[in-house]
């Protein structure tokens, strides 16, 4: 009697259990499809200059690359500011002076990029411009040379950050799906990686997903509907680094692109 009031229990488990995960990767392969060729990959010189306590420290030029999303028809990108601006975490850290074995304390570190290049899906590469950053929320908003992207044949493909998943939208093991490019190994090629919501932190001015979609600063993560649902960076704490990842949520990503569009000119 025990045996047959259970069997249809766990049938009907399997069944749910197997829709859902049917469920998840259809919506995998959608925002794949949909979404893929937005991704960009950023490669740039960054310029650091230091001012110190006490003494000077010479300007340090380095390399970085990292990805963007494209968010706009007209090459506005989001990227993670962190992953751009190697100057961000600096403060408070001690190097030795120029010409002397004196130790001195960093009070400040800006960044510059004398260069900027913007590598599409399509093999396309264009120059572009850092035009706004927010250090806290580890954003920061790259703009293409709008002449160039007019004389593109094919638009850009984008993300519109306005179709996106609303304030609370999200719980606690929801399905997500994230999206990314790999290493230069496999020459970038886009990926895709269904995950769950594992915690959702809320602060005053933005919440923070972790997920299990989001492995890569400056990717998007979507909802099972396609909807987007925020961008994975870095947290920033006190103006530190703490190589910590979570997605900031759509709304936050939605509101400072806004204020990038209006300083781009962009509708």
């Amino acid at each position: 009697m025990r045996k047959s009031s259970i069997f249809p229990v766990l049938v009907t488990l399997a069944l749910v259990s197997g829709a859902s995960a049917q469920s998840i990767s259809d919506s995998a392969r959608d925002v794949y499809q949909a979404y893929q060729d937005a991704l960009a990959v950023v490669t740039a010189r960054c310029e650091i200059e230091f001012t110190t306590d006490k003494g000077s420290l010479p300007n340090q030029e380095q390399p970085t690359q990292t990805l963007g999303t494209v968010i706009h028809p007209r090459g506005l990108i989001v990227v993670s500011n962190s992953a751009l601006d190697l100057s961000v975490g600096m403060v408070g850290q001690k190097g030795r002076a120029a010409g002397t074995e004196e130790f001195v304390t960093v009070t400040k570190a800006d960044a510059s990029f004398p260069e900027i290049q913007i590598n599409l899906a399509d093999g396309s590469e264009y120059n572009a411009t850092r035009i706004q950053q927010n250090l806290d929320m580890d954003l920061a908003f790259l703009l293409i040379d709008p002449k160039k992207v007019a004389e593109r044949k094919t638009p850009l493909a984008f993300v519109d950050t306005s179709k996106k998943v609303t304030e609370g939208g999200l719980s606690i093991a929801d399905p997500v799906v994230g999206l990314s490019r790999s290493s230069s190994v496999y020459r970038h090629i886009p990926t895709v990686l269904p995950g769950y919501v594992t915690a959702i932190s809320k602060r005053p001015e933005s919440t923070f997903y972790i997920t299990t979609a989001g492995n890569s600063q400056g990717v998007p993560v979507f909802d099972t509907q396609g909807r987007f649902a925020g961008i994975t960076v870095q947290r920033i704490v006190g103006g530190q680094r703490t190589n910590v990842l979570g997605t900031l949520a759509a709304g936050m990503v939605n509101s400072l692109a806004d204020l990038a569009k209006g300083k781009a000119g962009l509708k």
